[in-house]
């Protein structure tokens, strides 16, 4: 940062210098996130649809009817 007196003494045409934005997100920065996002969901999803076969699966161990498995 400079100091006071340094940004007093500068001629007009440099007054407006453009901001940095340490946050500035490349078109690569963008790639890996957006593929990281999508990871994450897939992963999300395929843990998801293997919780609920396993709770399917021991429901119909123990005899438990499933209100979307008609009955025999």
């Amino acid at each position: 940062m400079p100091y006071a007196a340094a940004v007093a003494d500068r001629p007009p045409e440099l007054a407006h210098d453009p901001m940095y934005l340490p946050l500035a997100l490349s078109v690569g920065a963008g790639f890996k996130f957006g593929c990281g996002l999508m990871l994450a969901a897939a992963l999300t999803a395929m843990l998801l649809f293997l919780m609920a076969s396993i709770a399917f699966f021991v429901a119909t161990l123990v005899g438990i009817p499933l209100p979307i498995v008609p009955a025999r």
